[in-house]
């Protein structure tokens, strides 16, 4: 890591970097890390007083559907307003609009109890904030470092959900019980505060498309689209995405349910699956951190997808006394699919310009959010008629084969061949970049 303390002219945009470009990217992003870890903390708390207030599917899935359709639906105009207006200050409102939700519900669970309905309108607002939030987050992470630091820097984002996936669940459990859901309303609100400040004091560069000015919405919705379809090796990757997402989504819903159908286990043994799972997603993610991924990225997505599937399919094959092997994979499925994100939104990042890069990542952004349900309703339907092992040995060979015949394909293996820098400003683009 001794790397990331050498000075660069240029960000991988080709912009010129401050001197103190490090110290902003740090600042910036372990403000986001906190924040992110007090967002997961409070949403686990939610999602644990609704299942032991209520003990009921429906109310589950109503709040998950909360969390995640807004932001699939919001973060296409996310990507727009992102593009066109400044990013720090988009990431300032939706960080300070959540906080204020967020802190409005503490001040009405502490004067009335907690209610179902103040949780799902919280969820609500959660996901929206994060609709317009993650488009631009991740469309000013090519402005803050060199473009030898892109793949790290998308690692490290992985670290940190890998991070918060572990302490999360924990810390909400432990707020919950030693006090009640209106300070975990209150943590959600200190992390946001903390973001916000960060970003007020701290000077992020951004862009803006000119051209998208006085376009309207569906032609700035397509532009990000046509961005996409333009690079025949952009929409291969792309779509090998999605159908991961699709094929991946119903994978992570089902490891309780394999850990007590299959293996006849208990709470324990499914927390220490999932504790398995986080760990080593952990561990990857650190690696991946400190080597940076190398040249070759499109075949590192491959491996690192096809490896991954080859031990959920492994897993489906399992007997029933055969548990702590199947950590084993459970751990190595988690190792191998830390290389998968960096890469693929570094890639995503160098073939986008960067003034059009908000809304090709809120067109990603929205497809995550939006196939996933696709994914969980697909595995409800086929789980229950197969069994969940027979599940798993069929979407772990998907998963395996997938990524490995899609790199067969010219479009994809070209992504791995230099090719000459993307013009990063739209013709009309010919100001200087605005600086927050």
């Amino acid at each position: 890591m001794s790397s990331l303390t050498e000075q660069s002219l240029l960000s991988a945009s080709g912009r010129p970097l401050p001197r103190n470009w490090l110290a902003i990217l740090v600042l910036v992003f372990v403000s986001q890390t906190i924040s992110i870890i007090t967002s997961y903390a409070a949403g686990f708390a939610m999602v644990w007083y609704i299942t032991a207030t209520t003990g009921s599917a429906f109310w589950l899935s109503l709040s998950t559907l909360l969390s995640m359709l807004p932001a699939g639906l919001v973060s296409p105009f996310g990507g727009i307003i992102a593009d066109r207006f400044n990013r720090k200050w988009l990431m300032v409102w939706a960080d300070g609009g959540v906080g204020l939700v967020s802190l409005i519900c503490t001040l009405i669970s502490f004067i009335w109890a907690p209610s179902i309905a103040l949780i799902l309108i919280i969820g609500f607002f959660r996901s929206l904030g994060q609709g317009f939030h993650t488009p631009a987050a991740q469309a000013i992470t090519p402005l803050l470092v060199p473009d030898r630091q892109l793949v790290r820097a998308n690692s490290f984002l992985q670290t940190v959900f890998s991070t918060a996936g572990i302490i999360s669940p924990a810390l909400g459990i432990l707020l919950l019980t030693a006090t009640n859901l209106s300070f975990c309303f209150l943590l959600d609100a200190a992390g946001a505060l903390l973001a916000v400040l960060v970003l007020l004091f701290v000077k992020v560069p951004t862009v803006h498309d000119f051209s998208a000015d006085h376009q309207h919405v569906g032609h700035n919705l397509l532009a990000g689209w046509r961005v996409i379809q333009s690079d025949k090796s952009l929409l291969y990757l792309v779509l090998l995405a999605v159908l991961i997402m699709i094929l991946d989504s119903p994978i992570s819903a089902l490891f309780p349910l394999m850990t007590a159908q299959h293996f006849a286990g208990d709470g324990y043994m499914a927390a220490l699956s999932e504790s398995v799972w986080g760990a080593l997603m952990l561990v990857g993610s650190l690696v991946m951190l400190a080597w940076g991924g190398g040249r070759r990225l499109a075949l590192l997505i491959v491996v690192s997808s096809a490896a991954s599937g080859l031990a959920i399919f492994l897993c489906g094959l399992l007997a029933p006394d055969q548990f702590p092997l199947f950590l084993v994979l459970c751990g190595l499925g988690a190792f191998f699919s830390a290389f998968y994100f960096g890469p693929l939104y570094t890639l995503i990042q160098r073939r986008t310009p960067v003034e059009k890069l908000g809304r090709v990542n809120g067109l990603m952004a929205s497809a995550s959010l939006l196939v996933s349900p696709l994914g969980l309703i697909i595995s409800g339907l086929l789980a229950d008629r197969t069994g969940v092992a027979l599940f798993f040995v069929i979407c772990g060979l998907a998963l395996t084969l997938l990524p490995v015949l899609a790199y067969w394909t010219k479009p994809l293996r070209a992504l791995d061949r230099p090719a000459p820098p993307v013009e990063q400003l739209a013709e009309s683009s010919d100001q200087p970049p605005d600086a927050g």
